[in-house]
């Protein structure tokens, strides 16, 4: 017979049984918060050394007529009458960007031999993205029900059970304070799931992913993906980031950097091994703000009167938004007020391009082979391109050198309802020729639509979002 416990013995036993039961709890529910915490953060899935991404563009299904199960997959297919459009698929792509939101909306036809070809692409708009409703998540959800409501007009009542969608926020919501970005996301996928749509991924694109699905898309619309022709080069300029994405020809371009500027994939049956970087802050209105505020973080700013720059127009004033940041800039004079950085001697080109030249120098890495290769530009290259009217309005070729002379005339005649555009010429100039060390002469095409179908990272991520699902492979 054991001996008899004290009261002592048993109160002491009891308290580590108590412990022990609340560390267990309390480890679970920090798993679980992780697990939470995680749910939007960025992973690239082309970083996975032990499954390479293989996209053959190929359906999965006899029958497209399924029944999804959500975000878990989907079930068998099930008969039905035949019609028109059994041999079609659709995709649903949100891309949440800094500046604003926008959703694509890609019809795919199933050909005899199963491959995927691309017919139609809905593509809408809105303003401004959803870092700016940082303070209020819900409305920025609500933002994005008028483009849900246009895909839902464009899909196939019969279609919309089998569609899936999927929302991926590039830079600027990566710039976003912790949790906030998070917040949003929620309320986006609470949104998501009043519609029939089943629910893809809802979260933060990591920057790699955004670069190499802009190449996939670039090269896919081009035809170099299954014709076997050598591919282009694809360099995307957005609001918060920059992405450089082609396949080097020469070894020296990978020797000069780390690993983690290459990735291997496999696309219709075809192994590419890639140089990509994404550069988080160098995106165009990430560069205003650095130039604006001598490269400082929007935190440590954000009680400032003023911000000055020689890249503004001379006795202007205004208001920059940055992230859920608004700042008061300008380039005066007026000693009134107090201004951020020392007071410039006015407008001027050369002083501009020296701090943009100083900007990309610190931060970005040379590829002087990009000057022997065919390379396509696109997002804010386009518009800028477009806005300085340097470029026909579906684009064209033009050479770097032609924005380093439009940023000159906009200097010399700046336009008072686009007070940034000499500065923002300025910054795209440096980027080419001082960032990526492309030669002045070099031609580059410069787009916005090839086929009809917009040049972004959205059509890439549809192969991706239909994979993952199930309905292709």
């Amino acid at each position: 017979m054991s001996p008899r416990l004290s009261m002592y013995q048993l109160r002491g036993r009891a308290g580590v049984f108590v412990i022990f039961v609340l560390t267990v709890a309390l480890l679970l529910v920090v798993a679980g918060y992780e697990d939470f915490k995680l749910r939007f953060v960025s992973r690239s899935i082309f970083k996975d050394k032990r499954h390479p991404y293989v996209f053959n563009g190929q359906a999965t299904l006899t029958v497209p007529h399924v029944d999804l199960k959500g975000s878990n997959g989907f079930a068998q297919s099930t008969p039905h009458s035949h019609s028109s459009d059994e041999k079609d698929i659709y995709a649903i792509v949100f891309d949440a960007g800094s500046t604003g939101s926008r959703v694509h909306v890609f019809k795919f036809h199933i050909l005899p031999d199963g491959l995927l070809r691309l017919d139609k692409e809905l593509f809408k708009t809105t303003k401004p993205g959803l870092s700016a409703f940082a303070s209020d998540p819900r409305m920025g959800a609500e933002s994005l029900r008028p483009l849900v409501i246009q895909a839902l007009a464009f899909v196939p009542k019969s279609k919309q059970n089998s569609t899936p969608i999927t929302l991926k926020a590039t830079a600027g919501l990566r710039l976003l304070p912790e949790g906030v970005a998070d917040n949003i996301l929620n309320e986006v996928t609470q949104m998501f799931k009043e519609y029939p749509f089943p629910l893809g991924d809802v979260g933060i694109m990591d920057g790699i992913d955004e670069g190499i699905f802009s190449w996939i898309t670039l090269n896919y619309i081009l035809g170099t993906l299954t014709t076997g022709n050598r591919t282009v080069a694809a360099l995307d300029l957005g609001g918060g980031s920059t992405q450089i994405t082609f396949v080097p020809q020469h070894r020296e371009t990978v020797k000069a950097v780390p690993k983690n500027f290459t990735s291997k994939i496999s696309l219709f049956k075809r192994n590419y091994k890639l140089y990509t970087h994404s550069y988080l802050g160098q995106g165009l209105m990430s560069a205003r703000f650095s130039l604006l505020s001598d490269d400082k973080k929007p935190a440590d700013v954000s009680n400032t009167s003023m911000l000055s720059s020689p890249c503004l127009p001379n006795n202007f004033t205004g208001h920059f938004r940055f992230g859920s940041y608004k700042y008061r800039v300008g380039n005066t004079r007026d000693h009134k007020h107090h201004v951020y950085s020392a007071l410039t001697n006015g407008s001027s080109f050369s002083a501009c391009l020296k701090d943009a030249v100083s900007f990309v120098d610190k931060y970005m890495v040379d590829v002087k082979e990009l000057s022997s290769a065919e390379i396509y530009i696109f997002s804010y290259f386009f518009d800028r391109a477009k806005d300085a009217d340097i470029i026909e309005r579906n684009g064209g070729q033009m050479t770097v050198k032609d924005f380093k002379k439009a940023a000159k005339y906009y200097f010399s005649n700046p336009l008072l309802d686009h007070p940034y555009l000499g500065m923002d010429l300025t910054y795209i100039y440096a980027l080419l020729h001082d960032g990526y060390h492309i030669r002045s002469n070099k031609g580059m095409e410069v787009i916005k639509k090839v086929n009809q179908t917009e040049i972004s990272w959205a059509l890439g991520s549809a192969f991706h979002l239909l994979s993952s699902m199930g309905l292709a492979q």
